[in-house]
Parts: structure tokens; sequence; C-alpha cells
């Protein structure tokens, strides 16, 4: 046989018996591996993974996962909107300057975000100063 001869049905046939080969022999593999459990005395059980009694997950493209009643998806706040929050809020503060837990409230936030945003933007802006644990105050114009 000249592999230069071949016809494209040749080759697909081929690659249909390479394939239903290699099938044949993970099978063949797997019955050999159960004969050896009971040459070793062990059970023939191979199956691992999921408790018996649980419905398998959904993993096709289609399936939609389900939300908690009541559980509100939020959007996304605009790029800059958080700053611009807390730099009001400082600035109309004065010199005391507020708590994480008001901004916090004012900004209808959880108090991770403000942290969050402190310890990442709000050290990179020269005008935020920390007067007190959880306190920061505006000291001159933010940049």
């Amino acid at each position: 046989m000249e592999l230069t001869k071949l016809t494209s049905h040749q080759v697909k046939e081929i690659n249909k018996l390479v394939e239903r080969k290699e099938s044949l022999e993970s099978e063949l593999q797997k019955i050999e591996q159960q004969l050896a459990s009971y040459e070793n005395g062990g059970t023939t059980s191979s199956k691992k993974g999921r408790r018996v009694g649980r419905p398998k997950k959904a993993t096709s493209a289609g399936s939609q996962t389900t939300s908690k009643p009541g559980s509100e998806t939020r959007k996304r706040a605009p790029r800059g909107k958080l700053k611009e929050g807390i730099i009001n809020a400082l600035s109309s503060a004065g010199q005391e300057g507020l708590t994480v837990k008001e901004l916090a409230q004012r900004l209808n936030t959880s108090t991770g975000n403000i942290h969050a945003w402190f310890f990442t933007t709000g050290k990179k802006m020269k005008g935020i100063k920390k007067v007190g644990p959880g306190q920061y105050a505006l000291s001159g114009k933010p940049q």
C-alpha cells in the first residue's frame, strides 16, 4: 500500500478504524483492571465521584442557573462613580472627615468596597488623609 496513492475516502476509513482500535484497546484495559481486582480480592466497583441519589449537574450550554428567591442582581456602577461619591462626601464633611461606615451608608455600598477603594485608588490620591482608624478626610484638593 502506497500512502501517496490513497484517496481521501480511504484515509477517512483508516482514521475510523484507528479510532475504533484505540477505543477497543482502552475498553480491554478496563476489563483487565477489573479482572486484576478480582485476583487481588478487591471489588469491581470502580465508580467514583458523585454520591448515589444526587442529581447530575446540568452542563449543557442552554442550562440556566437559578438564583435564590428574593435575590436581585445589581448592575455595576459606571466607572469613577465611587471615587466621585467619596470625594463629594469627604469635601462636605470638612476637616474631621468621615468613617468608612458613614461613607458606605451615604453611598449605599458595602464597607468592604470603601476599604478596597482607599487601599487601591485612595492611596494614590494626594489630597486624601487618614485621620483615624477607619476615618478619612480631604486635606486640600484631591488629584
